[in-house]
């Protein structure tokens, strides 16, 4: 009997929301593996350097340049809570927390279009494995892909017509990444302005949250 109950909750955890996403997140590490040092992180951890350390690049027109023009508080914010050695591990374990939420928001998107686990798991797993090009799932970190984690965040509950939710995580995002935020933002207050006006939709149901 004891074995029974133990079977059973093992098998309701095996079927949770956030081990499907740790399973995504395993193959993602698996079929794209993670890089250091890559991509727009040459310019990126110079400027994050900078920010935490002051003495470091002084008289650099270019992260001078970045320190005054670069549009995210990303770095700034990051540049307050660690030193200038823990970069790398910084980066990795924010790597694993952004890719993480990230697959588990695009599977929560999906098994809420299909109405299916299974199905919705497959779908996500299709996005990690088919998408080959680099930079379309950049397999090192970066503010962008920090964002993506919150962006797909507010598309999903976008899907679940909690409109105010979706729309204040879309506006914490543009402080992360503006384009990437842009266009989910965009189709958002078009959806609101035109076609719920259109259908006729009553304001209560919009300001649920």
């Amino acid at each position: 009997m004891k074995f029974a109950l133990n079977r059973d909750k093992i098998s309701k955890a095996l079927q949770t929301d956030w081990l499907m996403g740790l399973f995504l997140l395993a193959i993602f590490f698996i079929t794209r593996g993670y890089t250091y040092g890559w991509d727009d992180q040459h310019l990126e951890i110079p400027l994050l350097k900078s920010l935490i350390d002051g003495t470091l690049y002084q008289g650099d027109y270019y992260i001078e340049s970045l320190k005054v023009n670069f549009v995210s508080y990303f770095y700034p914010l990051l540049a307050r809570f660690i030193t200038v050695d823990q970069i790398p591990a910084a980066y990795f374990i924010l790597n694993i927390f952004a890719r993480y939420f990230f697959l588990f928001f695009v599977y929560k998107l999906w098994r809420h279009i299909t109405n299916d686990r299974f199905l919705g798991f497959l779908c996500a797993a299709a996005f990690v494995m088919l998408g080959k090009v680099p930079e379309f799932m950049y397999r090192t970190f970066s503010h962008q892909e920090f964002s993506l984690a919150i962006i797909f965040a507010g598309i999903y509950f976008f899907y679940k017509e909690r409109f105010i939710l979706a729309s204040a995580i879309l506006g914490l995002a543009t402080n992360i990444h503006l384009l990437y935020s842009l266009f989910p933002m965009t189709y958002l207050g078009v959806f609101l302005l035109i076609y719920m006006k259109k259908e006729g939709k009553e304001v209560s149901h919009l300001l649920k949250v």
